[in-house]
């Protein structure tokens, strides 16, 4: 009943009544009435025509329409304003135009021309300028009028906002005299929620005649998309239009105001007043309205049930922000990142305007991302929301994430790609061999298998073990989750596979969909599972239960690690697909000032550092590693865990508080391994020779023209032991292990998510949401507003352009090693790029590239 009263109300709001914002006018030539508040709380297009630093405050673009009318006393003009305000490049503009017609009507008009500047310097701070000047057809003496202002806004506190003002800096010329400059202070409070607040003002005139008042409001929003509120101020002094003082006047001035809004709509109306209690300050009376539309969502008195959330997802979702090459001039950005996908999810969990959410699957995600996402999609259904699920075509993955959705449909003509998992690795050893090309590996140990990619033509009997259960480990998830989805057992799901691919038909004889189903024909399929229409919203935002606030809320910071590890600075993926280099890459040179800076930073709550990284050099690892325990003295610091976190990935997630993982993240692959190529046999096939001139018999043992001496293999496995020794000790003290636990675990063996928690190398089956929840806990402030911010990573175009073209320039520094080095030729730079390996660095990396199918 209260919502259909109010709905009542907005249909006589445009005639009538609303809410308030712009601040009281000064006493000026021309002043305009729009709806009032104090000008802290000021924000929106009406800014450009009372307090100029609310215009930093507003999001998106506004455009409004005011006017005011004379209801009783003394003789004031009515006033028409049109505004409009947005965003130019850094700052913020806003324009207005006014006309103030008399008696005589539009043949005797004056026009008041407003326009503001605002710059947002941080979330509670803006400063502004504005200017406003007067052209009048009948009152010569405004012609020359124009009057310039400056003011601030400083929202520090949650409760608590400053507005400060200076009108008329300029002492603008008004006829024959000049108008004194005035000061504003105003003073807001929200006593813990923004849907209440209390503000006092006070003005005084600088220079004579001088007139100052005072006065306080109150503004409530007892329903979702209403406002009501009044103020009342004392005035004493200052002077008329025509520059006549007004000494002894004393005057209340008051007000009352409704306000209405409706997703992108807002009216606002008011009743402005005031009454002389002594001199000659007359009495009057105003109604004035504004209606305003923009781009952001307010409030909503009346909010749409039934609505469906229609979303699509179409693969891999990126786990770190980015914005394409050169800024995204050249490429375009790979799109949101996971976290605000889970972050998503949650929202349509929790709003109580939307029934359900529709899944367009148009290419399944990381194994990792489908199981946090399959674990949204449960938390959404646990709320009493319907899940659906629609693909053409699909694969293992697929069926997987969808089989979590109350219905999954398929449509007529699509293909389901499902016969079982697989796992193909290539080995280039014979190739390299014919070439003359002799790839010289030292490790530790036996399951550590990288370099059998360039040593030999096949797998050993190690790594061949390692791939076959991990295979058996992700079959067992995959029945389990599918069949639990399903209801069907292992055994029938088994069946199913081996009458794979499967058509529309087949499978939903089988059981893997529920129904078959055209594009255009899934709004009539819902409409029949539910029992009435759904409403699909393909651009969902929800709608604000408040005013904005005004603090900016703290946050949790995300730092990905993706990709492979380098010393040097972080890169982004080429936007060309290119064997060995065409990956992200993470530098300390940009993670640990990232790390640092969140750490050190009052408004972070704590840190999710997002491993999906299988590793990369040692030495990054273990700086990255020791950043890390050091943040975590300070701060909540929690990994968690991505598709793969395995090698140089485990290594640097030992330093944090607690490791998470899914039962499908790939982890593990504790050991590490060094090498390099012998050109040699190649050069003399291709006749090229080298002439070497050297001070110590090893100095030059790095070089690819020549093989390692049977003593340069025994020092470089020496040397790799006690790398090796400190990764183990690492894991050890971190997961407190004895040695030998620590070593059984070692060995660059490769654990699947559940194997992993079994041997306590993780702490627990959870996703990156779920690390997010665990730091705010940590930080006490799991019941507090917050936010999520992803820090950046470095986006240079030298460190895009050093991917093409060898590791060195790519790290963003030079190796130096512990002899001179001679200039490599043009082969050795295009082995080292297209191997992947840059001299005298060791690597704590996966045996391969993990691409279950």
């Amino acid at each position: 009943m209260i919502r259909l009263a109010m709905s009542i109300l907005a249909v006589t709001a445009v005639t009538s009544g609303s809410a308030a914002r712009a601040g009281a006018p000064a006493p000026a030539p021309r002043p305009l009435f729009v709806p009032w508040t104090v000008a802290a709380e000021d924000e929106g297009v009406e800014s450009t025509v009372g307090h100029h630093a609310g215009l930093g405050f507003m999001d998106g673009v506004e455009a409004g329409l005011s006017f005011a009318l004379p209801v009783s006393g003394e003789e004031r003009p009515a006033q028409f304003s049109w505004m409009v305000a947005g965003a130019l490049g850094p700052l913020k503009l806003g324009l207005a135009y006014s006309l103030f017609p008399t008696s005589e009507g539009i043949q005797a008009l004056t026009h008041r021309l407003d326009i503001g500047y605002a710059v947002r310097i941080n979330h509670g701070w803006s400063l502004a300028f504005g200017w406003h000047g007067l052209f009048s057809d009948t009152a010569p003496q405004l012609d020359n009028y124009g009057s310039w202002s400056i003011s601030t806004t400083v929202r520090p506190l949650r409760w608590f906002a400053l507005g400060l003002g200076f009108d008329r800096v300029n002492t603008p010329q008004l006829g024959a005299g000049t108008v004194p400059a005035a000061a504003r202070l105003s003073l807001a409070f929200r006593p813990n929620t923004e849907r209440f607040s209390i503000g006092v003002d006070a003005h005084t005139d600088i220079d004579d005649p001088v007139g100052w008042s005072v006065g306080g409001s109150l503004r409530a929003m007892p329903v979702d998309g209403f406002v009501v509120g009044a103020y009342a101020r004392y005035a004493q002094g200052g002077f008329d239009e025509r520059l006549q003082a007004r000494e002894g006047a004393e005057v209340i001035q008051w007000g009352a105001y409704i306000g209405l809004s409706q997703s992108v709509v807002e009216v606002q109306s008011g009743v402005d007043g005031h009454h002389a209690l002594a001199g000659n300050g007359g009495n009057a009376m105003t109604f004035n309205t504004l209606i305003k539309a923009g781009t952001s969502r307010r409030t909503s008195l009346l909010s749409p049930k039934q609505r469906f959330v229609d979303l699509r997802i179409g693969g891999p979702i990126p786990e770190r922000m980015t914005t394409g090459l050169l800024g995204g001039l050249l490429t375009p950005s790979r799109g949101t990142p996971f976290a605000y996908w889970l972050a998503a999810f949650d929202i349509v969990q929790r709003d109580p305007d939307v029934s359900g959410m529709l899944i367009r699957l148009q290419g399944a995600p990381s194994w990792a991302q489908c199981w946090e996402l399959r674990e949204a999609i449960k938390r959404i259904r646990r709320a009493g929301k319907k899940v659906f699920v629609h693909f053409a075509n699909g694969d293992m993955r697929s069926v997987y994430l969808a089989s979590a959705a109350d219905t999954v449909m398929m449509h007529p003509a699509g293909t389901l790609m499902v016969q079982g998992l697989a796992m193909t690795r290539s080995y280039y050893g014979d190739l390299l061999k014919n070439l003359g090309v002799n790839a010289q590996f030292v490790r530790y140990a036996e399951y550590k298998s990288a370099p059998e990619a360039l040593t030999g033509s096949g797998p050993s009997d190690p790594a061949r073990a390692q791939v076959k259960t991990l295979l058996a480990a992700f079959e067992t998830q995959w029945f389990d989750a599918v069949g639990g989805g399903r209801k069907k057992s292992a055994a029938e799901l088994r069946k199913a596979l081996k009458a794979g691919p499967l058509t529309a038909a087949l499978a939903k004889s089988h059981g893997i969909v529920d129904a078959v189903v055209e594009d255009g024909a899934i709004a009539d399929a819902l409409k029949e599972a539910l029992g009435h229409p759904a409403r699909l919203v393909r651009h969902y935002r929800p709608s604000p239960s408040a005013w904005s606030r005004w603090s900016a809320a703290r946050r949790v910071a995300v730092i990905p690690v993706t990709g492979t590890i380098v010393d040097g600075f972080s890169s982004e993926a080429l936007p060309i697909d290119l064997p060995f280099i065409g990956g992200d890459t993470t530098g300390e040179r940009t993670f640990i000032p990232a790390l640092t800076a969140a750490v050190r930073d009052p408004s972070v709550l704590g840190i999710v550092v997002r491993v999906n990284s299988g590793g990369g050099a040692v030495l990054a690892s273990d700086k990255m590693y020791r950043a890390i325990k050091k943040g975590a003295e300070s701060k909540p610091v929690i990994v968690s865990m991505g598709n793969v976190a395995a090698s140089g990935g485990y290594y640097l997630a030992a330093g944090a508080r607690r490791i998470l993982a899914t039962p499908a993240t790939i982890t593990g692959s504790i050991g590490i391994f060094a090498g390099k190529v012998d050109l040699s046999e190649l050069y003399r096939k291709v006749g090229i020779s080298t002439s070497t001139e050297r001070t110590l018999p090893a100095a030059d043992a790095m070089g690819m023209h020549r093989p390692w001496t049977e003593a340069e293999v025994e020092r470089a496995a020496e040397r790799l032991k006690s790398y090796y020794d400190m990764f183990v000790g690492v894991v050890a003290e971190a997961r407190k292990l004895n040695k030998a636990a620590a070593l059984e675990r070692a060995g660059g063996r490769v654990f699947g998510g559940d194997k992993a928690l079994s041997l306590k190398l993780v702490d627990a089956h959870a996703g990156l949401w779920d690390a997010i929840q665990q730091v705010r806990d940590e930080a006490g402030a799991s019941g507090q507003p917050y936010s999520i911010s992803y820090l950046p990573i470095d986006q240079s175009f030298l460190a895009v352009l050093g991917r093409l073209f060898g590791g060195a320039v790519a790290s963003g520094v030079a190796e130096i090693s512990e002899a001179p080095k001679r200039e490599p030729s043009i082969i050795e730079q295009l082995a080292a790029a297209l191997l992947g390996l840059k001299p005298a660095t060791v690597y704590a990396q996966m045996p391969y590239v993990l691409e279950i199918k």
